[in-house]
């Protein structure tokens, strides 16, 4: 069984004064009425869901390298997002609502849409998968009521006050993040900083593996041609009943994990085309499109196994899809705290694919930092033995959850 997890970490930094007023340390939750979740949920929003589409595609396009493997998990990003919407006010918070695509929602309708996403996901049998959310808050920062309760009542977050100060604080928040990934990551603070006064962590835990599995025996080293020349790379082999897309500008197959709602889509350019170049052609509407060409064929199928691991610096890509003015002196962060001058000053994630006979394995770590002022075949046959372009895709909303680009297997 394999597992997807997307972590995301906003560090909310800013100078720490020692005249701040003591909160009282320990679970922060105990002082907040959080409401109960109902046991089911209600479906996404059309809204919310084409938000979430256009932002991740929007967000890949913006972030994609220029050459090498990349990967980026765009709903981690607005989940943190969403979550610091919860502080903001103003300018900033029009802002961010801009930047997630989600002009025609109010932020309340996205945490109710985030929440409903987690009950309904959470509720599948045939797949493990699990959204757990945590605030660390510095001894003696006071953060405001309105701001923990939304966090626990439509993200279910838990919220601890602690002494920064200590080398024991800094094991025990990343304690909670291996338990959460269940040892896949063990750690995403590497330390912490005089001015550091929150951390939220999220954490998405998925374990599935394909319908139909590869057949390790079938697996066997053959040529790739990457940017830089051919190389050598254990490509997976299946011949079988699959499901076939195509257009104009890729074929491509989908192949489902055990639940058959969640699915990769591998997608394969046409001659002289990149996967950056098909990335950059691919609206919303048309990846819909094409996941609605699907049809069933007998068919042949080669495809690399893998790994990626990507860091992505975001604050550019999110800068150029208008989120300027939460990097700046007049950023409006009011609803976190009643301290004055936070701003946001870093973006960052760093992604890990890996996809075998058995199923996938990825995992994403998004980092946001607050600191003080400032078509079809007879017999298809797709062998992906060049650069492509792949997905990780609830099939539902067409919402992907990972987006990547395999330039090289090898590397």
């Amino acid at each position: 069984m394999k597992k997807i997890i997307i972590i995301v970490t906003i560090a909310a930094l800013l100078a720490f004064q020692a005249g701040c007023a003591a909160s009282v340390q320990g679970d922060l939750m105990k002082q907040v009425e959080a409401a109960a979740w109902p046991e089911t949920a209600d479906g996404l929003s059309d809204e919310f869901s084409r938000s979430i589409q256009d932002f991740s595609w929007a967000l890949f396009k913006a972030a994609m390298s220029e050459q090498g493997n990349f990967a980026l998990s765009a709903p981690s990003v607005y989940f943190a997002l969403g979550m610091l919407l919860n502080g903001t006010a103003g300018d900033t918070r029009t802002a961010i609502v801009q930047t997630l695509m989600a002009d025609n929602l109010t932020v309340e309708d996205i945490n109710l849409n985030i929440r409903n996403w987690m009950i309904r996901t959470g509720q599948n049998e045939e797949i493990d998968i699990a959204i757990e959310n945590s605030i660390w808050i510095r001894d003696g920062f006071e953060v405001e009521p309105a701001f923990l309760k939304a966090n626990a009542d439509f993200y279910g977050a838990a919220a601890r006050q602690l002494d920064f100060s200590k080398v024991e604080t800094l094991d025990e928040i990343n304690r909670w993040v291996k338990e959460a990934t269940h040892g896949l990551i063990d750690r995403v603070i590497e330390n912490i900083n005089p001015g550091d006064v929150m951390y939220l962590l999220n954490a998405i835990y998925f374990k599935g593996d394909w319908q139909r599995q590869f057949d390790p025996k079938q697996t066997i080293d053959e040529g790739f041609l990457s940017p830089d020349g051919w190389v050598s790379a254990p490509m997976m082999h299946l011949t079988a009943r699959m499901t076939w897309i195509g257009n104009n500008a890729c074929d491509g197959v989908i192949l489902p994990y055990s639940d058959g709602r969640f699915a990769m889509v591998l997608m394969l350019p046409e001659a002289g085309m990149s996967p950056r170049d098909l990335a950059e052609s691919m609206t919303p509407e048309q990846f819909t499109a094409l996941l609605a060409t699907r049809y069933e064929s007998e068919g042949f199928l080669a495809v690399p196994r893998f790994e990626i691991e990507s860091t992505s610096p975001l604050k550019p890509a999110l800068e150029a899809l208008g989120m300027s003015s939460a990097f700046s002196d007049s950023a409006d962060f009011s609803k976190i705290s009643r301290q004055q001058g936070l701003a946001v000053t870093g973006i960052s994630q760093k992604t890990v694919i890996i996809v075998d006979e058995r199923g996938s394995e990825a995992a994403a770590v998004t980092s946001v930092t607050i600191a003080g002022s400032r078509q079809a075949l007879t017999r298809p046959e797709l062998k992906l033995d060049r650069p492509f372009l792949f997905a990780i895709v609830d099939l539902e909303t067409s919402i992907p959850l990972f987006l990547g680009i395999l330039d090289d297997p090898t590397q």
